[in-house]
């Protein structure tokens, strides 16, 4: 938290690759146009190249900054340190890089023989262990985890709380470290995972604690089911979502358009065969999210709900954390971690009973419950009998 009054008009806050196409943009160089994906490291280095090349081109236009700030620097492939450094920081100026290597999702960095990021800094890293966001109950939660899953991986964080004196000092900090003690932390364990019957229990949940829609968030990592949810909230709840991902008239739509695209074309088996269809419909849904996480507002009145990768970054009162069936495969525990870091007031985590983390959560969250939803009407109990011919008396 700032202590002192700014002249905003001096900063300049921006992600990565957003600043870069700016500033290329402003000193006249060509834009790169390149879809780089998460996991798609052959686009990743060629958008690596064609930047280099009109930063080359630009260099002695570009006006360098005396102080550059570097936050969630486990993201950043080392690669933008370096751009950063070299094309826009003036000599002797301030590089500070903040960075939390558990939080790793993306397997962008690189770690050194002590387990910390790689960066272009040399010397040793600061470590930044008291918190004054998430509270003295997930901070425990956050420590226990570190030790049951990534102990083997990362250093361990020390992790403490200020005491009141310090709040105290900071007169803007977020109201709940003063009130830390009543952080719920709920366990909602399942034989199986059914959304629109977990939203019913967070719905109950709701209305009994007073919570706005508008301060919590849903997260998952099946876009199909979140699809469906959010779909069945808005229709049977009347309630609005922002979300970082199509709707469902929007999937349909586009999958629609694909499929139109592909009957016309006189090459269809051969596009099939060469995974065309699934490609083509991977890059147009992969736009719509883009643009749906870049117009996702986390301070609104609407109910929040979104991937546990696009969350990151943000922070919010309630949170719900849904862990699959495909969880154990297809989440790493950094990102489950990630997920937890993210919560200020109340953390509720549906998961299954043969979740590898069913023993961990159980152990370690202030209330624990068998939610077992049932699958089946509930039939009335009747009495009968049978009469002398073998006929049912009710």
């Amino acid at each position: 938290m700032v202590r002192k009054k700014f002249d905003w008009s001096k900063f300049e806050i921006n992600h990565f690759h957003f600043f870069i196409n700016q500033k290329i943009n402003q000193y006249g160089g060509t834009i790169a146009h390149v879809d780089y994906g998460e996991d798609n490291y052959y686009e990743e280095d060629k958008y690596y190249e064609t930047i280099i090349e009109q930063l080359e081109v630009i260099k002695e236009k570009i006006k360098k900054y005396n102080a550059i700030f570097i936050d969630e620097g486990q993201d950043y492939d080392k690669r933008w340190f370096d751009i950063i450094e070299k094309y826009f920081l003036a000599n002797n100026g301030e590089f500070v890089i903040f960075a939390d290597e558990k939080q790793n999702i993306y397997n962008r960095v690189e770690l050194d023989e002590d387990k910390r990021i790689k960066t272009n800094i040399r010397g040793r890293w600061n470590e930044l262990n008291k918190t004054f966001r998430i509270g003295i109950e997930f901070s425990r939660l956050a420590g226990e985890f570190q030790k049951e899953f990534l102990k083997d991986r990362y250093n361990l964080d020390d992790i403490k709380v200020p005491d009141e004196e310090e709040i105290n000092m900071f007169d803007q900090i977020d109201k709940n470290l003063s009130d830390n003690l009543n952080q719920d932390s709920i366990f909602n364990y399942l034989n199986i995972i059914d959304y629109k019957d977990i939203f019913k229990d967070i719905e109950e949940y709701v209305r009994k604690k007073n919570i706005e829609y508008g301060e919590i968030c849903i997260l998952g990592e099946n876009i199909d089911n979140l699809r469906a949810l959010e779909k069945e909230v808005r229709d049977s709840y009347n309630i609005e979502s922002e979300i970082t991902f199509e709707t469902e008239e929007e999937y349909k739509s586009i999958k629609c358009s694909v499929d139109e695209i592909i009957q016309y074309d006189t090459l269809n088996c051969v596009f099939k065969n060469n995974n065309y269809y699934s490609k083509l419909l991977k890059s147009r849904l992969d736009e719509v999210r883009r643009n749906k996480k870049y117009s996702f507002k986390v301070v609104s009145e609407n109910l929040k709900i979104s991937t546990i990768h696009s969350f990151k970054g943000w922070e919010i009162d309630t949170l719900v954390l849904i862990l699959d069936e495909n969880t154990d495969e297809n989440v790493n525990e950094e990102l489950i971690y990630t997920a937890i870091t993210r919560c200020k007031k109340n953390l509720i985590i549906y998961g299954l009973r043969n979740s590898k983390y069913y023993k961990f959560f159980s152990e370690n969250f202030k209330q624990v419950n068998d939610l077992q939803f049932s699958m089946y009407p509930v039939l009335p109990e009747f009495e009968f009998s049978m009469s002398k011919n073998n006929e049912l008396i009710w």
